[in-house]
């Protein structure tokens, strides 16, 4: 019988077909860690934090004080309307997504190095 390495089938098979499995883990710890360095400026920006501001307000005024986004204070077909309103009114989706992709083209171009360096562990076979 043959000896299995210390991580096992899923390791052994995985360095068969795409390569370093330390390497691959590696650099999806890095992606997730950067992704989320990525959300964290977008939540707290200041033109995301008005926004929320606004869409707040406007639930109140639809009679659904106290809701967070993400959270509303109810879950019925109301509330879900004035989410939807309110949402479509200040315009929370655009604005947010505006924010989050400059955060993410500024956390892409300050780990650029590290990217390219990562993509060129990927084996041919995974890149574009």
């Amino acid at each position: 019988m043959g000896s299995v390495t210390v991580g096992g089938c899923l390791e052994e098979g995985h360095n068969i077909v795409v390569g370093d499995y330390g390497a691959w883990i590696d650099t999806i710890d890095a992606l997730q860690r950067l992704e989320a360095e990525a959300r964290f400026p977008t939540e707290h920006d200041p033109r995301v934090e008005a926004v929320l501001a606004a869409w707040s307000d406007c639930m109140a005024a639809a009679g659904h004080s106290g809701a967070t986004h993400g959270e509303p204070v109810d879950v019925s077909r109301a509330a879900a309307v004035a989410d939807a309103t309110c949402n479509n009114s200040v315009g929370l989706a655009s604005s947010w997504r505006t924010v989050e992709v400059a955060s993410e083209w500024s956390v892409l171009a300050e780990y650029e190095p590290m990217l390219v360096e990562m993509l060129s562990r990927i084996p041919s076979v995974w890149q574009p």
